[in-house]
């Protein structure tokens, strides 16, 4: 019997909890897909604030803001949320080097609030 229990059991699970074969697509929500490329909220007020201390820290001596610029040093900033995250470039900012140890970024005597303003900011650039 309790054999017979077992495998009822074992045959119900793997019923309603088939394993997805490899490469298979699982497919997601229609609501998460648009969330995933839907542009990220904006403050303007933040934003703002964030421009005027990227132009203070001299950002744009080594990155450009808009793609018609001519290249610059350092990455373009032109729609930079379509390659990274506000934690990536929160990070980026506060340890320039996380990521790369060659990078020539400098580190800035930003604090949370300055870091979040000017990641506000970044997602104008696009």
């Amino acid at each position: 019997m309790i054999r017979w229990c077992l495998v009822s059991v074992l045959v119900l699970c793997l019923v309603l909890f088939r394993p997805v074969p490899l490469g298979a697509q699982v497919p997601r929500p229609a609501d998460s897909v648009a969330r995933e490329h839907a542009p990220p909220p904006l403050d303007s007020a933040l934003a703002a604030r964030g421009r005027e201390l990227a132009d203070q820290y001299g950002c744009r001596a080594c990155h450009t803001y808009k793609a018609s610029e001519p290249k610059a040093m350092g990455p373009s900033l032109n729609g930079i949320f379509q390659r990274r995250d506000s934690a990536y470039l929160d990070q980026k900012l506060a340890e320039p080097q996380f990521d790369n140890a060659k990078s020539l970024m400098p580190k800035l005597p930003l604090t949370a609030s300055e870091r979040r303003a000017i990641v506000e900011f970044l997602k104008t650039l696009n």
